[in-house]
């Protein structure tokens, strides 16, 4: 799994605080809407917001998923999860595309908040390969096939988890093409 630190001109505060201003102006922002839900838990997901690769924040985060992978790539899908504390989302893989870049856009995160991102072996969803630090304006590339899952924050964030995520494919895609 590849992070990419928050680098001075490679993602913008300001610019991703505005977008998230433009997003919480959705209905289903404050609505409490369920979009998923844990079977075995009952913990949701309080909303899940559909975001237009128009958006000129959205068009940064492709821009430098683009340059770290030196591919060109296209948005599939792109929304905003948001995650009230203690609640989490399911363990999945994300077969549709080929890359996705995870935003975390929630406010400055500690490691006693956990909420980490969980990745697991394709081939045993029970073994964990590797965790991703949620810290505030970092963004993850990893391969759509690995299995991953967002874990809940503790009671002391005292914050929503916000994460950008985006469904990328690769603009001339090669068959059997991996990232890393």
């Amino acid at each position: 799994v590849m992070f990419c630190d928050q680098y001075p001109g490679e993602l913008d505060r300001k610019a991703a605080d505005a977008f998230l201003d433009r997003c919480s102006d959705s209905p289903d922002w404050h609505s409490g809407v369920t979009h998923q839900e844990d079977m075995e838990n009952k913990l949701t997901i309080r909303s899940k917001l559909f975001v237009s690769e128009d958006d000129d924040f959205v068009k940064q985060v492709i821009d430098l998923a683009t340059q770290k992978l030196d591919r060109d790539l296209v948005m599939v899908d792109g929304y905003l999860n948001i995650y009230p504390v203690l609640h989490h989302g399911t363990k999945h893989q994300d077969l549709m595309c080929d890359v996705v870049a995870l935003v975390y856009l929630h406010r400055p995160w500690e490691p006693e908040h956990e909420g980490y991102t969980v990745f697991f072996s394709e081939d045993d969803w029970n073994y964990q390969v590797d965790a991703g630090m949620p810290y505030s304006m970092n963004m993850a590339i990893f391969d759509g096939r690995i299995p991953h899952m967002a874990i809940p924050f503790t009671e002391k964030a005292q914050f929503d988890r916000i994460t950008l995520a985006l469904k990328l494919r690769y603009a001339n895609r090669i068959a059997g093409d991996r990232i890393f």
